[in-house]
């Protein structure tokens, strides 16, 4: 259970942001159990816009969905989830005044899932790993409905955070073809893992499998099913990418990246990240991909003001590298 309380503090903050949200329910998208979807919006300039995935672990089996074992949060959200560092209104950061877009996450497979499991034979209940179908319905409710007008946004930040910052790197296209006139384009995935034990995938059924290699390879990332070791393979994702400013921020020791996740030891997780096929190498061919891999067991960096004013071997902070890939020209 020490992993639920982790994972729900992705759910819950004590910290009160100052925006001013408007809960919208999209007709035909679900939480895991069954439950309606919700996204948020605070609406302000129409020229700029932060999208935000929210993080919180995964889920493959009746434990960890429902269970002791529980990975993740597969219900209805509270009607204020925790919002992050960079959704809340703050004067020392650059989005203070975009529209603000929150996609919830409640589904367990990191935005990418397109099916319904039922994991005990014997049982009724159903988990609803929708959460790639969830993002395509919101979109298209909030622009047939009106309510946002996509053709105005000039400037798109898109980030997540852990589970999270999977969904926005696999839902980069996705956000792309949405916005069609958007010019500046900032792509931030804090803690994304990408460094997995070789076993990863072995637990996850063949159905979200199935999902995972769809939603993966639209983006351009084919990746052997047979390693969790996938970021050697980011190479087309990036080139596919050309058009964005992407900041990748992974701590080489990521501790729930490492364990409660890869299940490698957290300098296994270091060796990966560190070697000729991890991210840091792996962006080097890119000028448009910069990647902040402080030595450190943290997970996550930009969710609160304490872990964004962290600093990396260069006294370079989160919240200062994710200015600097924003603030960058093309």
């Amino acid at each position: 259970m020490k992993t639920v309380v982790v994972l729900l503090s992705f759910l819950i903050s004590t910290q009160v942001w100052a925006r001013s949200w408007e809960r919208i329910q999209i007709p035909g998208a679900y939480c895991g159990d069954g439950s309606q979807y919700s996204v948020f919006l605070d609406q302000r300039r129409k020229d700029k816009i932060l999208i935000e995935f929210m993080g919180g672990g995964a889920c493959w089996s009746e434990s960890t969905c429902h269970g002791l074992d529980r990975k993740t949060w597969i219900y209805k959200i509270p009607a204020v989830p925790a919002f992050s560092y960079l959704t809340a209104e703050s004067a020392s950061h650059p989005w203070t005044d975009h529209t603000a877009l929150y996609f919830p996450y409640c589904t367990g497979d990191v935005f990418s899932g397109r099916h319904v499991a039922r994991y005990t034979e014997y049982s009724a209940r159903q988990t609803w790993h929708v959460g790639y179908t969830n993002i395509l319905k919101s979109l298209n409710y909030l622009r047939d409905r009106k309510i946002l007008n996509f053709d105005n946004f000039e400037d798109v930040t898109l980030w997540g955070a852990s589970a999270g910052a999977i969904g926005a790197l696999v839902h980069s296209h996705t956000i792309s073809a949405a916005f069609p006139r958007a010019t500046q384009k900032t792509l931030l995935a804090d803690s994304p893992g990408l460094h997995f034990g070789d076993k990863f995938f072995d637990k996850f059924s063949s159905q979200m499998r199935a999902d995972f290699k769809q939603a993966f390879a639209a983006v351009g990332l084919i990746y052997p099913e047979h390693s969790g070791f996938v970021a050697p393979y980011f190479g087309p994702v990036f080139a596919q990418l050309r058009d964005w400013k992407v900041g990748l921020l992974q701590a080489t020791k990521d501790v729930v990246m490492a364990v409660v996740f890869g299940e490698i030891s957290p300098q296994e997780h270091e060796r990966r990240v560190l070697s000729e096929g991890g991210i840091v190498e792996v962006s080097k061919p890119f000028n448009h991909v910069q990647v902040w891999a402080p030595r450190c067991l943290m997970h996550t960096f930009l969710l609160a003001p304490p872990s964004a004013g962290m600093e990396n071997e260069e006294n370079l902070s989160a919240i200062r590298f994710a200015e600097r890939i924003y603030h960058e020209k093309r």
